[in-house]
């Protein structure tokens, strides 16, 4: 081909003709030959979103001193009790 006196765009034109896109490294960035270029750029942004909101509710879910007061009291001395009186049954 290169005999014949085509430059390097032309050999290259002919085999996708001849062969398809599929002989090229990569497709070529139009149409829907996007879709491999810009996916993954995609997803990660995607998957970047997820991961901050996940983290955004772990941080918002921890409880502050208040609620762990309020936990605690709501543990009786009836309760206490109640458990010690149980341990003793079954130990």
């Amino acid at each position: 081909m290169l005999e014949q006196g085509m430059n390097k765009g032309q050999v290259i034109d002919h085999l996708v003709q001849k062969y398809g896109e599929r002989i090229l490294a990569a497709p070529a960035a139009e149409g829907l030959h996007l879709i491999p270029w810009l996916l993954p750029g995609i997803v990660m942004v995607l998957g970047g979103v997820l991961v901050a909101i996940l983290i955004y509710r772990w941080v918002k879910k921890k409880p502050n001193d208040s609620e762990e007061e309020s936990r605690s009291q709501a543990f009786t001395k009836e309760d206490e009790l109640k458990v010690q009186e149980e341990l003793k049954n079954w130990l």
